[in-house]
């Protein structure tokens, strides 16, 4: 149920009502669609590829007949939808607006925009692309089943170009429409969505095949220029988000240090003030948070350093710049490709054992404490994956952290197992703050220089995380 799916994205709250503060006047969508029988539609707009509430409004369903009425909107591409799903998008190129839209429940491919250019020529592009995408995805369905009956290339090859010339022409009727309506709203989110062109002497890939390492150079430098970030309509779509994340993905190499770079020169061109700016800053350190790549740590402190502050955000409540500082702050001591913070501590024998002196290309490191339950429960399918990998080369060092050493020393001696059992019998060690050792067990993954490739890896997914390594 699309009601069920319409997100309050709560990053953005704040500014939306800033928005909507300067806009009190009403707007006026009437809609009529035969056949329409669902008790009530909702009106919705994007941000992003978030989808948000506007308004809603009771259905004749008689005659399929709804209005909205609605004050506050913004320009921008909206959206009516009713349970079942969304009927159709629609823009609006300024507010407060009075727009009527007609069509038929069977045939919602043929919607008729009163008196709005706008929306014939947006309507016209919808139609179109959902034509042209369903037959792409029949043609992958078929290549999918002539991969799977035959090796032969020429076949498979032929099935390849059907699929190009679809996309070809696809792009052409872009091309031609940009030209042809260049001053509509809808075409400006276009071309602004739209990789910009760069010189013909800057080709995407050399005489060898190989990618050109200066067009992606020039592609990162000049990847906005079709953007006016001046221009708040421009920001309230559902093409935005993706053109943010292919900047990132596409044309800026996957270290950490080129990420923070490119998110900073394109930050750097929203003001401050603007919606851009705001949901930049905001989508940018929610999705390297919740990362599961591990260099994102060292992406999310940057953002959280650089941005996240009272005087840069706002727009933000106290609580959550400490909740984001507290969670930059675990991330800090201990970031992924940086060296592990020192460990000396003793084994079950007596004897002083240093983390930089286990010589090992990988070696495991685990928090543990005898007395965790979820510990007892999780160290020997652990202790498994370790045997496994041992005759490779892996070494694993388990730290107890609990502060009651004669019984971890009998722990580990009844247990015997084959990996370095350590602990600290001064009960000086705050594993804690250096390791970010709570809700135990925690294992971290170092290379042979004791640099962090993996930290905090889930127990279930040990054998999973360390295979690609060994497999190399």
């Amino acid at each position: 149920m699309l009601m069920k799916k319409i997100l309050v994205f709560g990053i953005c709250c704040c500014f939306l009502q800033t928005f909507y503060a300067q806009s009190p006047a009403f707007s006026t969508i009437k809609v009529q669609v035969d056949g329409l029988k669902a008790s009530r539609a909702t009106l919705g707009y994007f941000i992003g590829d978030q989808l948000y509430l506007a308004d809603s409004t009771t259905v004749d369903t008689t005659t399929g007949n709804l209005v909205f009425q609605t004050a506050h909107l913004q320009p921008g591409m909206f959206f009516v939808a009713i349970p079942e799903g969304r009927l159709f998008d629609f823009m609006l190129e300024h507010t407060p607006a009075d727009l009527e839209v007609r069509g038929w429940m069977n045939h919602l491919d043929s919607l008729i925009a009163l008196n709005s250019p706008e929306n014939t020529a947006f309507f016209t592009y919808q139609h179109y692309y959902a034509t042209q995408q369903a037959k792409l995805g029949q043609m992958r369905s078929m290549y999918d089943l002539i991969r799977q009956a035959t090796n032969d290339r020429s076949v498979l090859a032929e099935q390849e170009e059907k699929m190009k010339a679809v996309s070809v022409d696809m792009a052409a009727f872009e091309t031609n429409f940009i030209s042809q309506y260049p001053d509509l709203l809808f075409t400006k989110m276009l071309r602004a969505a739209r990789p910009v062109e760069p010189p013909n002497d800057i080709p995407l890939r050399l005489s060898n095949g190989q990618i050109n390492s200066q067009y992606l150079h020039w592609m990162a430098r000049h990847f906005w220029d079709n953007n006016d970030f001046n221009d708040p309509r421009l920001f309230r779509n559902n093409l935005w988000t993706n053109l943010l994340n292919n900047y990132l993905t596409q044309y800026t190499a996957p270290q950490p240090d080129s990420i923070c770079i490119a998110i900073d020169r394109v930050v750097a061109k929203m003001p401050k003030d603007s919606a851009f700016y705001q949901f930049a800053v905001q989508y940018l350190t929610q999705r390297f948070e919740l990362s599961g790549w591990p260099p994102a740590d060292r992406v999310f402190v940057h953002l959280v350093d650089t941005y996240q502050h009272p005087k840069t955000t706002p727009w933000l409540d106290q609580a959550t710049l400490l909740r984001l500082e507290y969670k930059a702050a675990i991330h800090r001591a201990n970031l992924t490709g940086n060296p592990a913070p020192p460990l000396e501590l003793t084994d079950r024998y007596g004897k002083l054992l240093r983390l930089d002196t286990i010589k090992a290309p990988y070696t495991l490191l685990i928090f543990y404490s005898p007395l965790c339950a979820h510990c007892q429960e999780q160290i020997p399918g652990i202790y498994d994956v370790f045997r496994g990998l041992e005759s490779q080369g892996l070494r694993a060092l388990a730290v107890n952290t609990d502060d009651k050493y004669e019984n971890w020393r009998d722990y580990a001696r009844l247990q015997n197992r084959h990996w370095y059992d350590v602990a600290d019998p001064s009960g000086k060690n705050d594993f804690e703050k250096p390791y970010a050792a709570f809700n135990l067990p925690v294992i971290y993954l170092l290379d042979k220089d004791k640099k962090i490739l993996r930290k905090r890896i889930p127990a279930a997914q040990l054998k999973e995380v360390l295979d690609p390594y060994f497999k190399k």
